[in-house]
C-alpha cells in the first residue's frame, strides 16, 4: 500500500494473551457458543502482518466471545512487539517454588502448583519467542537487499595469496 493509506492490524494475539487463551481454546469457545468460525481465520488474525481483508462475521464473533469492542481487536497502528510476563505474584510464587524444588522440599500440592506455573511460564516464553521471530522477519523484509557480490568474497578470492 502507499504511504498515505493506513493499514489495519489485528490485536487478537494481545487479546488472547490478556485472557490466557490460545487460538485453539478460542475456537472451541466460539463453537460451543454457536459461533462457528474457521480456525485458519483465527490464526490469520494472530499474524503480525497488515490485514488484507477483514471478515466482519469472524471479527464480530471474536469480539462477542472475548467481550471486546471492534476497536480493541482491529487497530490502524502497527503493533509493537511487547513481551508478555507472568503476573508479579505468580512470578514470585514460581521463584519460591523453584527454590524449594531445587532443595527437594516440595510437597504434593506444591508440586502440582509448580507444574501449573511452570507450564504458564513456558507458554509465555513460547509466545514471546514467536513474537520476536515475527518481528525479526518483518524487519528483514523492510531492509534493502544486499548486493551478493559485495556480501562475501568468492571461493577463488579466498584462495588467492595475500600480498603484503
Amino acid at each position: 500500500m502507499n504511504g498515505n493509506t493506513p493499514e489495519a492490524y489485528s490485536r487478537l494475539r494481545t487479546v488472547l494473551a490478556e485472557r490466557n487463551l490460545t487460538v485453539f481454546q478460542l475456537h472451541r469457545q466460539l463453537d460451543s457458543a454457536g459461533l462457528p468460525v474457521n480456525i485458519k481465520s483465527l490464526y490469520r488474525l494472530t499474524a503480525d502482518e497488515p490485514l488484507q481483508k477483514v471478515d466482519l462475521r469472524v471479527a464480530g464473533a471474536v469480539c462477542q466471545a472475548c467481550d471486546v469492542e471492534i476497536g480493541d481487536l482491529i487497530t490502524f497502528q502497527k503493533p509493537r512487539a511487547q513481551l508478555q510476563r507472568l503476573e508479579p505474584k505468580a512470578q514470585a510464587r514460581l521463584d519460591e517454588l523453584m527454590d524449594k524444588n531445587n532443595d527437594g522440599q516440595l510437597n504434593g500440592r506444591e508440586k502440582k502448583e509448580f507444574a501449573v506455573l511452570a507450564e504458564e511460564a513456558h507458554r509465555v516464553s513460547l509466545e514471546n519467542a514467536r513474537m520476536l521471530v515475527a518481528e525479526r522477519r518483518r524487519s528483514k523484509r523492510t531492509l534493502p537487499a544486499r548486493d551478493r557480490t559485495t556480501a562475501r568474497p568468492s571461493a577463488a578470492k579466498l584462495r588467492e595469496p595475500i600480498s603484503a
